[in-house]
């Protein structure tokens, strides 16, 4: 804001030279010029600014791929685990099952 305020200031301070006034516009020439290479100088840092916000942004989108495919990696994971302990249960009563016939079949024995 105070750049722009300067820019303004010292264009109207030029727009109101007249011909005859080439000594005053020579004392303006040094600040208007450094005036314009401020600018140059504060264009190119917003620049880079904008460089910067869309590589954050593409990092962020990068960072949201990474993590939605997490998200289903842990899912497919948890239902793997669910079906193993399905499985355990299935294993538990079919032992129990074995066990109870051999029970059987010794008292049968007997």
């Amino acid at each position: 804001d105070d750049l722009r305020a300067l820019i303004l200031r010292t264009a109207r301070m030029i727009n109101a030279l007249g011909e005859d006034d080439e000594e005053q516009a020579l004392k303006l020439y040094p600040q208007s010029f450094g005036l314009l290479c401020r600018t140059i100088l504060l264009h190119e840092d917003e620049q880079a600014v904008a460089g910067a916000s869309l590589s954050l942004h593409a990092s962020k989108k990068d960072l949201i791929c990474s993590t939605d495919s997490l998200v289903a990696a842990l899912q497919a994971t948890h239902e793997h685990i669910q079906d193993l302990f399905a499985q355990v249960d299935e294993a538990q009563r079919t032992q129990q099952r074995l066990d109870a016939v051999a029970r059987c079949a010794s008292r049968c024995a007997s």
